[in-house]
């Protein structure tokens, strides 16, 4: 099973947030134990550096983002996604990249806490606990 992973949930991980952080790292274990495939894309990587390097300092955050590079696959963001996102019915940008990102594989679900946001996904959409809830976890 091909899982996307939003960056809300690797944030809910790396800043320990209550109270999503339990499900997201159950999430994130599934994928380092290989029972399912994980992926994220390179802007993710970026987002996640900017904000953790704020939080918690350069270092911690290259760690982080270190371990979490050996988890999941990193896909990258091209112009044709870019152009699909910006004519896309997708009302945030970023999650409209993160969809066409998604779609080059395709994963089998994205799993966020911002269902709203992928309203037009063309992939099932979960949370990390209605996404356990489906692996039976």
């Amino acid at each position: 099973m091909k899982v996307y992973f939003d960056t809300d949930i690797i944030l809910d991980v790396a800043t320990a947030r209550e109270p999503f952080c339990f499900p997201a790292s159950q999430l994130l274990a599934l994928a380092e134990t290989q029972k399912i495939e994980g992926f994220t894309s390179a802007t993710i990587f970026i987002n996640v550096f900017y904000i953790l390097r704020k939080l918690i300092g350069r270092e911690k955050a290259i760690l982080f983002l270190q371990d979490l590079e050996k988890i999941l696959t990193v896909l990258p963001t091209s112009k044709e996604i870019v152009h699909s996102a910006l004519y896309s019915d997708f009302t945030d940008f970023e999650d409209a990249t993160q969809h066409f990102t998604a779609l080059q594989i395709p994963v089998d679900y994205i799993v966020t806490r911002n269902l709203s946001d992928y309203s037009f996904s063309k992939i099932l959409v979960k949370t990390p606990s209605e996404f356990l809830e489906v692996f039976g976890k």
